[in-house]
């Protein structure tokens, strides 16, 4: 009995503690300060506050103008959008210009991605297992509010548990992640008003993924010249049968005769014991960058003609119990956003040509 108490009252006083830390930096929401009193990397700017909208943030994008950004706010149910600070290139305001609240459709919406024409916006709700696409504006300036114009709904459409969308930057196709049984589904684009077939014409299932010793997929993305599909990989924690590990995996883009992605993938890399969340191409095509919910961000180098992904860097990001969630670029390539679990999006500088 001992040792079950002494294990008890550790938890308990790692709970306060925990609650305690998270009251100070509701207090003091300043990620500069807590970054630099953990030694973190401190970021560039940020958005954080009661009035943003953020409610545990998990993916998000930029539009392909740069005008926007979208976040998937998962216990919200919601997606926000950022109007781009005509001031700079690569800051955003604050507060939303547009709120798009589903409790049906966006039950744990958990990732986001705009069609390469900025016309429609892609959304996967984890919980509710859809994905739906919404018409938006390219442009911040328009008053136009985004509306549902397509969705799909469960096992016999592929979705399980879907975590991770991302559109092929030719429009045609785009690739969801499903965190349980059904791997990666890619769906036709059935004609230009952004409307889907509701079955995918490919999949890649779990099976196949734990034959090259990877778990389900989780979050992922394509090369901006639509070559490579990216997609990092963990355990579920809703899979009662869980196979394969933490890894990243990069596949190879089919055009001819029929577009997909080759089973098979061109490169595996083992992520150990790490919780991989999110992935992004740096518009250069040689950089990728990978949150890891336990710590922090990893960048790689990719190295196509040698089947190569070497890691660059490393930083830590600050946190409470989890860590970074979404990743992008900015469009311009200079700046790196992560959103995480204290409700926040942090900005970090980067080389504008290598990530």
């Amino acid at each position: 009995m001992a040792p079950t108490f002494g294990k008890s009252v550790v938890n308990r006083l790692k709970y306060y503690q925990t609650l305690a830390r998270r009251q100070a930096r509701t207090l003091l929401p300043y990620p500069k300060f807590w970054a630099g009193l953990v030694g973190a990397r401190v970021p560039n700017s940020f958005i954080t506050g009661n009035k943003t909208g953020l409610i545990r943030p998990e993916g998000f994008v930029f539009s392909p103008s740069g005008d926007l950004m979208a976040i998937s706010n998962s216990d919200a149910h919601s997606i926000t959008l950022y109007a781009r600070d005509e001031s700079s290139k690569s800051k955003y305001e604050t507060r939303a210009c547009h709120t798009i609240k589903d409790s049906t459709n966006l039950n744990y919406v958990h990732d986001v991605a705009f069609s390469p024409c900025g016309k429609f916006l892609a959304a996967v709700g984890r919980e509710a297992h859809t994905l739906s696409i919404f018409s938006v504006s390219n442009s911040a300036l328009s008053d136009a509010e985004p509306k549902l114009i397509w969705s799909a709904h469960g096992d016999a459409c592929g979705l399980s548990f879907p975590a991770g969308v991302a559109f092929h930057p030719s429009g045609e196709w785009l690739a969801v992640a499903n965190r349980l049984g059904t791997g990666i589904s890619m769906y036709r684009s059935s004609d230009a008003s952004g409307h889907f077939e509701s079955t995918p014409f490919q999949s890649i299932s779990d099976e196949d993924l734990s034959s090259h010793d990877l778990a389900a997929p989780h979050g992922l993305d394509f090369s901006p010249d639509g070559q490579f599909l990216i997609v990092v990989h963990g355990r579920f924690y809703k899979n009662p049968n869980p196979k394969g590990d933490s890894g990243l995996a990069i596949f190879t883009c089919r055009d001819t005769p029929d577009f997909g992605l080759d089973i098979e993938p061109r490169f595996v890399f083992p992520y150990g014991q790490h919780h991989p969340h999110s992935v992004a191409f740096h518009r250069s095509e040689r950089t990728v960058v990978v949150t890891d919910c336990n710590s922090g961000v990893d960048m790689f180098d990719w190295l196509p003609d040698k089947k190569q992904l070497n890691k660059r860097d490393s930083f830590s990001v600050y946190k409470i119990g989890e860590g970074p969630k979404g990743v992008a670029y900015t469009p311009d390539g200079g700046q790196l956003a992560v959103t995480t679990a204290l409700d926040e999006v942090l900005f970090f500088d980067v080389d504008s040509d290598t990530g």
